[in-house]
């Protein structure tokens, strides 16, 4: 039982448990239950592109058209995590969106859950954007990519992914 005290006290102070509600702890804890978009955009960088650019943008207005459920499949598919959490300030990386220039519009977007950050092709159009970004994160149950959508293993015997969340317009 202390390990547990001792667990709940490296998260917060447990004399604040007088003055917290349940639910104020678990968001204090756990992080808000929804994936708030201003949220995101806040801790967000970009590589080889900007705010400005047209990908972002589509990235954007497709994260919004986004389910909870889906945003939260998103944060797991780029992170490993399905929360972002309360406090924000003391992140080791912040959500980063890299350009991926010269693949086509087959491919899919690739994540570094260990960098917090996603590849993304230079996307069209919105519904295409939309329609591969869906298939990764729903073809995405494990961080480790060893163990792939279809178990595929190479010539070694490993997964063939090394570690990377996306997936490669063959593998559909």
């Amino acid at each position: 039982m202390n390990w547990v005290k001792e667990g709940i006290e490296f998260v917060i102070d447990l004399g604040i448990l007088d003055f917290l509600s349940w639910d104020e702890i678990e968001l204090r804890a756990c992080g808000p239950k929804d994936i708030n978009i201003d949220t995101l955009k806040s801790i967000t960088e970009y590589s080889s592109c900007t705010v400005d650019h047209k990908v972002v943008k589509l990235f954007w207005e497709m994260f919004e058209k986004f389910t909870q459920e889906e945003r939260r499949m998103y944060l797991k598919f780029v992170w490993g995590r399905s929360k972002i959490p309360s406090d924000t300030t003391e992140l080791n990386y912040k959500h980063c969106i890299t350009l991926i220039t010269g693949r086509d519009n087959e491919s899919f977007p690739e994540a570094h859950t260990c960098f917090f950050t996603v590849d993304v092709p230079e996307y069209t159009s919105l519904e295409k954007m939309t329609e591969k970004f869906k298939k990764a994160i729903e073809l995405c149950g494990e961080i480790d990519g060893d163990y792939g959508a279809n178990n595929i293993q190479d010539e070694d015997g490993g997964g063939g992914r090394g570690g990377y969340g996306g997936y490669d317009s063959e593998e559909e």
